[in-house]
C-alpha cells in the first residue's frame, strides 16, 4: 500500500473530520484524550534514544555566534517532546557565572513553574511535589504554545473532560525533574493524584480548533510572549514547520506580529526536505520578505553545513 507519512496530528484532525456530524462530545473527547495519551505514550518508551548530533551542532553554531550573555535566543515550539529543551539545558550556560545554567525549567518557558516531582514518580504512589525555585534565564528562552510533556497541571474538579481532554486549572503548572535537575518526561502518563495539588494531568494543546480557544493564563503569556519575539526579530529560522492547516491560530499570530514591526525581518532562514516552491513563496508572504534562505535538503545537511 503506497501511503505517504502522516504527523499524528493529521491523523487526528482527519478523524474528526470525517466524524458524522452528530457525533456525541463524549465520543470526540475521547479521540483528544487518545491522542493525548499516545503521543506522551511514545516518547515515555523513546527514553532519548534519538540522533543527537545535528541538533547540538546547531546549537553550538548558534550560541558561539550570538553568545548568550550579549544577545536573546528565542525557541518557538510547537512540538511536545523535549528533545529541543534537554539540549538546550545541556548547552546553555551564563559565561559571567561559571556553573549557573542559562536555561531553567522554573522560568525558562515564559511563565513561572512553581514545583517539581520525581522524574520516576509512578501512578498510585505518593508523591510530594517540592518548591521549585525561580532561576534566571540568560539569553536563551523556549516557548512551546501547544504544550509540553513535561507540564503537568491541576485537573478541574471530578476529572472533567472537554475539548482539551482533561479540563485543566490555570496552574500552578509542576514539572518532573531528575536527580541532577535535568528535565525529563513524567513518570506516569494519565492523571495521577499528586498531594496536595490533586489530580495532575500533563498539559499539551491538540491541534483542534475547539482546543485552541481553550484560555489558560500560562499558555496565553507564552503566546504573547512568542508575539514579541517575533515584533522584535533579527533573523527567524524556521526549522521543519509545515505550516499545516491546523495552525493557523499560529498563521494568524505570526501575521499580526509581523504587521507590529517597525522593519522587515532581516534573514529568515527556511529549513525543509523536498517541499514545493509554494512552501517558500508561503514563508515569504508570511514572514512579509523577500528575503528568505532556503534550505530544501534536510535540518541534517542543514546543520552540517555550519
Amino acid at each position: 500500500m503506497d501511503r505517504p507519512p502522516e504527523s499524528i496530528e493529521r491523523l487526528l484532525e482527519n478523524a474528526l473530520e470525517e466524524a458524522p456530524h452528530d457525533i456525541a462530545a463524549p465520543s470526540a473527547t475521547r479521540l483528544v484524550i487518545a491522542f493525548i495519551y499516545a503521543i506522551a505514550r511514545f516518547f515515555s518508551l523513546l527514553d532519548w534514544e534519538v540522533e543527537w548530533g545535528a541538533l547540538e551542532g546547531f546549537l553550538r553554531h548558534q550560541f558561539a555566534r550570538y553568545p548568550l550573555e550579549s544577545h536573546t535566543h528565542t525557541f518557538v515550539s510547537f512540538n511536545y517532546d523535549l528533545i529541543l529543551d534537554r539540549k538546550v539545558q545541556e548547552l546553555a550556560w551564563d559565561a559571567h557565572h561559571p556553573g549557573v545554567p542559562s536555561w531553567h525549567p522554573s522560568t525558562g518557558y515564559g511563565f513561572s513553574i512553581s514545583y517539581y516531582l520525581p522524574m520516576d514518580a509512578k501512578l498510585g504512589t505518593r508523591t510530594d511535589p517540592k518548591s521549585l525555585p525561580r532561576s534566571p534565564c540568560v539569553g536563551v528562552s523556549i516557548l512551546k504554545p501547544h504544550g509540553s510533556l513535561n507540564w503537568l497541571v491541576p485537573q478541574e474538579n471530578s476529572g472533567r473532560t472537554g475539548d482539551i481532554g482533561y479540563l485543566l486549572k490555570d496552574g500552578p503548572v509542576s514539572t518532573p525533574l531528575g536527580k541532577e535537575g535535568e528535565i525529563g518526561y513524567p513518570g506516569f502518563i494519565v492523571p495521577t493524584a499528586v498531594y496536595p495539588l490533586g489530580s495532575l494531568a500533563v498539559c499539551i494543546v491538540p491541534p483542534t480548533d475547539p482546543a485552541k480557544r481553550v484560555t489558560l493564563g500560562f499558555i496565553e503569556r507564552t503566546r504573547c510572549m512568542e508575539r514579541k519575539a517575533i515584533e522584535e526579530a533579527d533573523e527567524v529560522y524556521i526549522l521543519g514547520w509545515s505550516m499545516p492547516t491546523s495552525d493557523k491560530d499560529q498563521r494568524l499570530l505570526i501575521a499580526q506580529a509581523i504587521a507590529e514591526r517597525e522593519r522587515p525581518i532581516s534573514q529568515v532562514v527556511a529549513v525543509n526536505k523536498r517541499a514545493g516552491e509554494d512552501y517558500f513563496d508561503d514563508v515569504r508572504q508570511l514572514f512579509g520578505t523577500v528575503n528568505v534562505t532556503k534550505h530544501n535538503n534536510g535540518f541534517s545537511e542543514f546543520a552540517g553545513g555550519l
